[in-house]
């Protein structure tokens, strides 16, 4: 089988799954512009960039940054070690932002910690019940692990 363009093997992941790459490369890659360029809307608060490094919360943007690129690749390559951080990655995302307040005294990442924890949780059962009882996200990873193992 003749290499694939990265068109074709994109096309090739299924629609939640491709999306979730699509918006994990995209925020992967603008989130470290919005520290030197035009700032960033933090909880509602719209903040400069001077105001991002001053309150620490650059360093969570910057720390998000390679989670995602490294989430939306992981998708497209169907590593079998997303699927958990797939389940995970609000709070994943979430912890580099909730650690800025804590030792750098950022904004407050969430309003509500109930509200957040009751989203991660509702997050955390979709995202399973999607891959483990997709028929094209169980494809999609499997015929990974099928070539890996060589069948």
């Amino acid at each position: 089988m003749p290499p694939q363009s990265l068109l074709e093997r994109f096309t090739r992941v299924p629609a939640l799954l491709r999306l979730a790459a699509a918006a994990s490369l995209a925020i992967g890659v603008v989130f470290p512009f919005s520290t030197f360029l035009g700032g960033f809307n933090y909880n509602g608060v719209a903040m400069s960039p001077a105001e991002l490094w001053a309150t620490g919360t650059a360093w969570a943007v910057l720390a998000a940054s390679p989670l995602m690129l490294t989430t939306g690749i992981g998708i497209l390559q169907a590593r079998p070690w997303v699927r958990p951080v797939l389940v995970v990655l609000p709070f994943l995302q979430y912890m580099p932002f909730q650690i800025a307040h804590w030792v750098f005294g950022a904004p407050n990442p969430v309003t509500s910690v109930t509200f957040y924890l009751v989203s991660c949780v509702a997050w955390a059962v979709l995202t399973l019940i999607y891959l483990s009882r997709s028929e094209p996200a169980r494809r999609f990873f499997q015929a990974r692990t099928d070539v890996r193992d060589g069948a």
